[in-house]
């Protein structure tokens, strides 16, 4: 299950509006359709969040190592932001797993709070705060289900022609003539890229860069060297760099419905952009239509009792 590539998508949106051409200063650039999509991703997951829609793919389980007197533990940045936590389960020394009890940050006191076995916690921001503080450590002793935070879309942004390591990357470079017009290519201002097959599945995510060689196609690792992660698989000739931390050309997680969804989300930007107020409508009417087709599609989950909003 996937959506199309995002330059079909795209293709369906300059066909739809009349803008197929577009330049180094003219038109509306691959990299700008780019924001309009991932801007409609962001909208629909928030909708589902909000309307408690959220089927079991879009849930993911992460164990975490328990230090014995460590309070805090850093949530996955795959998490949705507001609202993600399902549940945190914590493993007995008996191998026995409980459920904590999500509270509010008033229940945590640095100056008070206990020492012994977690019976709740409570999140500050991107971490959870165990309650009490654990008095042992215990390998993968922390379960937590989260909702994920849909993938990013991003166009391909040239081709890999030549990898060095295969845990460790020490080298890695795309070949020139694939990459985005000389304006466009964006690789002086990329921090991060992930590197996907042509279907859009994963390879490699989040590999930090300083910069590429747009002569000969050399990517600058920061470091020097990137470490692949438990989920990594090592890059081949002909797989495809996109930018960003979680990204990748295909949205993996959803299907053509919402593919669909995000095209006309697309067109009705695009419309926006020209000052067609009629058409505007038109289209603001179908895409509440379709947003209210794809949360009736999906089912409720039940989450933790308790909300904790995000501290500045």
């Amino acid at each position: 299950m996937s959506t199309s590539r995002l330059e079909n998508l795209i293709t369906k949106v300059r066909n739809q509006t009349g803008n197929q051409a577009y330049g180094d200063s003219s038109g509306i650039s691959q990299t700008q359709f780019e924001h309009y999509f991932n801007d409609g991703l962001s909208f629909l997951q928030e909708t589902l969040s909000t309307q408690h829609a959220a089927p079991s793919h879009f849930l993911e389980t992460k164990d975490i190592n328990v230090v014995s007197g460590t309070e805090s533990y850093s949530l996955p940045d795959t998490m949705l932001t507001s609202g993600g936590i399902l549940e945190v389960r914590y493993k007995h020394s008996d191998n026995q797993w409980k459920k904590l009890e999500p509270l509010p940050v008033s229940k945590r006191s640095r100056l008070t709070d206990g020492v012994g076995t977690p019976y709740g916690y409570t999140r500050i921001n991107r971490s959870i705060y165990l309650i009490n503080i654990p008095n042992e450590s215990i390998t993968n002793g922390l379960k937590v289900t989260y909702i994920k935070r849909f993938d990013r879309l991003g166009v391909r942004r040239g081709t890999i022609d030549s990898v060095s390591g295969t845990t460790t990357l020490t080298a890695l470079s795309v070949d020139e003539s694939t990459l985005l017009s000389t304006t466009e290519h964006g690789y002086d201002s990329a921090d991060y890229i992930c590197i996907v097959d042509r279907d859009g599945n994963f390879k490699v995510r989040n590999i930090p860069i300083d910069d590429v060689n747009t002569s000969n196609g050399n990517i600058t690792i920061n470091g020097g060297s990137f470490t692949l992660g438990t989920d990594d698989t090592t890059p081949s000739n002909g797989d495809f760099v996109v930018f960003g931390k979680n990204t990748s050309t295909h949205q993996l997680d959803l299907d053509d419905t919402v593919g669909r969804f995000l095209t006309e989300y697309a067109t009705w930007r695009v419309l926006q952009e020209d000052s067609n107020i009629e058409d505007q409508r038109a289209k603001l009417s179908e895409l509440t239509s379709m947003r209210d087709s794809i949360i009736e599609s999906y089912g409720s989950y039940d989450d933790d009792v308790m909300f904790v909003p995000e501290l500045n």
